[in-house]
């Protein structure tokens, strides 16, 4: 199967479940316009000259607007070079797959099929996941939707999409051995804030939330049970990584009421940056088990350094969590 359609197949079976379950309500904010730059290793490059409209909003000015975001990208290029040339044409919210992103990719090469995909993606410091994926033959051109789900965004409690950040990842479609004709981070705002009016949004939170871990590195918080209409018996949590380097999150070891139900839970998280998501028991596994209500949950916790697999780990450690 075509690795495109094996894209096109997991966010089908994403926006499904999107459709079919809600996230816990979210006090929400929206900011105020200005002008589109693009960042590569710390170095701006304003694409507006509304710059001093953008420069002059405040934080709070940000927060408290109530009107519809309004994006400034207008055939921004991100990068180009002798092989190739990525450019965020516009940007536009998408009444089902949320606020989208066209993004023009472009293959310059004369012998050498490209993969364009954007990974470690977050929006204003939280991570979501677009699934972006484009394949361009040699020599020709491809539009390809970056998509940020409306659901997603309202679980991180963000109300406009005010910072993109992302690692542009170019390859060899047909030797993924090859080395990558480019492995980097790019940071864009749309609406036109600067880095330092970008408002970090307040995670979400419950009465009956259970923090399991918050030292210096990381922090990791079951914030509340939930049932999902697809995938069944669902926890929603927080995770944050503090540290220089990305971190790996997993669950092993997992039991239900005593009987061994593993959820196949692993997520990662890019330096200094936090991720709302959900951990999924299946419905067929609670029946096997003959689980109707769940009164106690064992998980081994291990969190590691995604950059350094001989790392020690920052924790291999069994909790119990009794939902409330």
């Amino acid at each position: 199967m075509k690795k495109p359609l094996i894209y096109t197949l997991i966010i089908f079976i994403i926006i499904l479940s999107f459709s079919a379950c809600g996230s816990p309500e979210a006090d929400t904010s929206e900011t105020s316009n200005g002008t589109s730059a693009t960042t590569t290793n710390n170095n701006t490059t304003n694409t507006n000259s509304s710059s001093e409209t953008a420069s002059s909003t405040t934080k709070e000015e940000s927060t408290s607007s109530n009107s519809t975001p309004t994006y400034v990208i207008d055939n921004d290029v991100i990068v180009d070079t002798d092989d190739f040339k990525v450019t965020f044409a516009t940007m536009e919210d998408d009444k089902i797959w949320g606020p989208t992103i066209r993004v023009l990719c472009e293959n310059k090469t004369t012998d050498t099929n490209l993969a364009f995909s954007a990974d470690d993606v977050s929006v204003n410091g939280c991570m979501i996941d677009p699934l972006f994926y484009c394949s361009v033959a040699a020599g020709k051109k491809a539009i390809e939707e970056m998509n940020f789900p409306f659901s997603s965004l309202e679980e991180n409690n963000i109300s406009s999409v005010d910072q993109i950040e992302f690692t542009l990842r170019i390859h060899d479609d047909d030797n993924w051995m090859a080395d990558d004709y480019i492995k980097e981070v790019f940071t864009v705002f749309p609406t036109g804030l600067t880095a330092e009016q970008v408002v970090k949004p307040v995670r979400p939170s419950s009465s009956n939330e259970v923090v399991f871990c918050d030292n210096d590195d990381f922090s990791f918080v079951i914030i509340e049970p939930f049932e999902d209409s697809i995938w069944g018996y669902s926890l929603l949590y927080y995770v944050e990584n503090k540290t220089s380097s990305s971190m790996t999150f997993s669950w092993e070891d997992v039991s239900v009421n005593g009987f061994m139900v593993d959820p196949f839970w692993a997520t990662s998280v890019a330096p200094e940056k936090c991720k709302v998501g959900s951990i999924s028991f299946s419905s067929s596994s609670f029946e096997e088990n003959d689980i109707d209500e769940v009164s106690e949950i064992e998980f081994r916790l291990s969190v590691s350094n995604g950059d350094d697999w001989m790392a020690d780990k920052y924790i291999d450690k069994v909790f119990e969590y009794s939902p409330k």
